[in-house]
């Protein structure tokens, strides 16, 4: 009696290990902001006329954002999942400027950088 006794509270021990090992793996995994290097980038112009900066570019699920490494004025530009479109404020020098589909109740669907 004793003996099934010890092996079944080894048993039980065991298996409370293995979940309490468990229940501290299973929690949700929440992605990271996407974060570029910098790099040589298409940006557009107010014509849609593709030209390459130095930018560097940022996303989450929300928001895009742009930063160029130049005096010309540029901008963030985003299609949201609800079909709308958002910019940023017009930057220049290495400032950001950042598109929130947030502020249509959406989510981020793409982005780019646009020269002003």
């Amino acid at each position: 009696m004793k003996r099934m006794f010890a092996g079944a509270l080894t048993a039980a021990t065991v298996a409370t290990a293995g979940l309490a090992l468990t229940a501290g793996t299973a929690q949700a995994h929440t992605p990271a902001p996407q974060q570029s290097q910098v790099a040589s980038v298409t940006v557009y112009d107010e014509n849609g006329v593709n030209i390459t900066g130095v930018c560097q570019n940022w996303q989450d699920t929300n928001t895009f954002g742009v930063r160029c490494n130049t005096d010309r004025a540029y901008y963030a530009w985003a299609k949201c999942r609800n079909g709308k479109t958002v910019t940023g404020v017009v930057a220049s020098y290495n400032n950001w400027s950042y598109a929130y589909c947030s502020s249509v109740r959406s989510s981020l669907q793409e982005g780019k950088g646009k020269w002003a």
